[in-house]
């Protein structure tokens, strides 16, 4: 592969394999990224998504491993509202506020999230610059506790292949050795993955993350948005 691949494991007390399949092509894929790990991330590097498999007992691909079938290539962000307006400051981005009332509330498995508004960057910066300013601003201590960003792309499906003796993880591992356990038939399919994500803007104080079913549940039981 010519660019970075990264392993990132979807949650399976929020989502299966066909519920995140089928949120994904509806609104793209959109999963929270800590902010230090921007700065091993670029445009354009794939992350193969997966469900880890942990076994009592080991075989052909021991305990542990990945089963992975799907992938996005990185090509967007979602920024909560005062991170994009530190960035229109640096003169790095350019930020057009939705109208008043017409914020777009997206419904996700895992969280519902209030758009605010999209931004681009301004002449001469790319969505790498954003990245590195705002590993810029975690160094300088200006992140407030909790916030998130979510990395963007469009998804892809992939016909299924096993990524033996892997750990489990919570964010992004980059693959090294291991990329040669993707098949001849996903490297075909990863190399047509669309350059499209969302780069958006959301009311922190909107964000609603589920953590189990019951949770996502309950929420909408309720008749919450």
């Amino acid at each position: 592969m010519d660019r970075k691949v990264f392993l990132h494991y979807v949650g399976k007390g929020i989502y299966s394999p066909k519920s995140f399949r089928q949120e994904a092509l509806k609104y793209g894929v959109s999963r929270a990224i800590q902010i230090p790990l921007l700065r091993y991330m670029r445009e354009g590097d794939i992350v193969l998504l997966a469900t880890h498999i942990h076994k009592k007992r080991g075989g052909q691909f021991g305990r542990k491993f990945a089963r992975v079938w799907g992938a996005f290539k990185v090509a967007g962000i979602i920024l909560p509202r005062y991170l994009t307006l530190r960035l229109k400051k640096m003169g790095i981005i350019q930020f057009t506020p939705a109208p008043a009332g017409k914020e777009k509330i997206i419904k996700r498995g895992c969280g519902v999230m209030n758009i605010a508004g999209w931004f681009d960057t301004e002449d001469g910066y790319t969505l790498d610059d954003i990245f590195n300013a705002l590993v810029e601003l975690w160094e300088t201590g200006e992140i407030e506790e909790g916030t998130k960003v979510f990395i963007t792309g469009s998804f892809i499906d992939l016909p299924e292949f096993i990524i033996p003796h892997q750990e489990f993880t919570r964010g992004y591992k980059r693959l090294k050795e291991e990329v040669a356990y993707i098949t001849e038939n996903a490297k075909d399919q990863l190399r047509n993955i669309p350059d499209q994500g969302i780069r958006a803007v959301f009311d922190e104080g909107t964000y609603i993350r589920f953590r189990t079913k019951k949770e996502r549940e309950k929420h909408y039981k309720g008749g919450r948005s």
